[in-house]
């Protein structure tokens, strides 16, 4: 079991990200200024970590929106939270750690 479909992850207020034809790229705060483009999938669930959600439950949300299964809608939805925590981009939303 994956504690991360657990978590409510909810976007970085500092991560400043626009969407352009489904897909977003997130700006990252600092000297750098470095973005990160997002595809349509990754695009969705950045939207749905609002802090209310689990993952869990963004990875139902996905397998309504395209065309996967919820085992691996439930797996990349994790890699993607799990990716955007370690790079502050999202807090994990429950205090719990990834």
């Amino acid at each position: 079991m994956d504690e991360v479909l657990h978590l409510r992850p909810l976007r970085h207020p500092a991560v400043e990200w626009r969407e352009i034809g489904g897909e977003a790229t997130l700006v990252l705060p600092g000297e750098t200024a470095a973005s990160q483009e997002l595809n349509e999938v990754a695009s969705r669930i950045w939207e749905l970590c609002d802090g209310r959600r689990t993952v869990r439950e963004i990875a139902a949300r996905v397998v309504e929106e395209f065309d996967v299964d919820l085992a691996t809608a439930e797996h990349d939805a994790a890699e993607f939270v799990r990716e955007m925590l370690r790079g502050g981009l999202l807090l994990p939303g429950d205090g719990a750690s990834a």
